[in-house]
């Protein structure tokens, strides 16, 4: 919430929780309201205790009490006063006083956001700021943008192999990718109960080490050499990831999990990618 100057902003922010009390009675609030009034409403309450003193409505507290109820007739309490007190730190962690410009933040619960919404857009110089939704939104982009890239590894691969092989042979090595990326998010959806962003990060790196073993496998069959350089490096990978896996942070166990069980499917997939006939070999 922004106002030119420290009263202007207590009075806005005023204004604004009457409003959302209007909506809700019961709504809550965290904010500066409760500690610090505007000069307007000090001013408004200083009277209505005097209207009250005078119609004698406070006659029966102080029968009960003992004790006459009179006004203290003290300074108004102002930013300032409290910016010079020992609630220094308390007052800066949720307003701020700058020459042209005063800046206040509060948390709302118990209003709807439909409501919130609609008293925003009323407002001048009140803007909402839901941290939670915004991960989730860049969250939700950012799935979308793997998403796309993992389309895109697959689209690049096969011009890469239909280049470099035969497009049969593209198809048939996409086929096993796409078999092999998409087995692996199943398994780890079972075994996770869900997935993650780390799942599909994961996939990504899956596909860079299965494109590796398929082109070995084109270029140098079935070679006892060649079987066993691939199967040292997919063992060593899977037994890194592996460890990864076993970590309790969900970020880290997602992607050693989808890495290890990616790993594991295009080791025994991808050989299946050299049968081809007696005359091509």
């Amino acid at each position: 919430m922004f106002a030119n100057s420290d009263e202007a902003l207590l009075q806005k922010q005023e204004q604004f929780l009457t409003r959302l009390t209007q909506l809700n009675p019961n709504f809550k609030h965290n904010s500066i309201s409760h500690w610090l009034p505007s000069l307007q409403k000090q001013s408004d309450n200083q009277a209505l205790f005097e209207q009250a003193k005078s119609k004698g409505v406070l006659d029966i507290a102080e029968r009960v009490t003992g004790q006459a109820l009179e006004s203290t007739k003290s300074p108004l309490l102002t930013y300032e006063t409290l910016a010079t007190s020992a609630f220094k730190p308390l007052l800066r962690s949720q307003m701020v006083v700058e020459l042209n410009q005063s800046i206040t933040w509060m948390s709302l619960s118990g209003i709807s956001s439909d409501q919130l919404i609609n008293e925003v857009e009323k407002s001048k110089g009140v803007y909402i700021y839901n941290k939670p939704q915004q991960i989730s939104a860049l969250l939700s982009d950012y799935r979308e943008y793997l998403l796309l890239s993992l389309v895109l590894a697959g689209l690049i691969s096969w011009l890469l192999f239909s280049w470099r092989f035969t497009i049969k042979i593209a198809l048939l090595q996409v086929t096993i990718l796409s078999v092999v990326v998409l087995s692996m998010l199943w398994i780890c959806n079972v075994i996770q109960g869900s997935l993650s962003l780390f799942n599909l990060l994961g996939a990504l790196l899956v596909i860079a080490l299965a494109i590796d073993y398929l082109v070995f496998y084109q270029i140098n069959k079935l070679e006892p050499k060649n079987v066993l350089a691939i199967s040292l490096s997919a063992a060593s990978s899977m037994w890194v990831f592996g460890m990864l896996s076993a970590s309790e942070t969900p970020a880290i166990f997602s992607f050693g999990l989808s890495v290890m069980v990616g790993i594991l499917a295009i080791y025994f997939l991808s050989p299946l990618s050299v049968l081809k006939p007696q005359k091509e070999q």
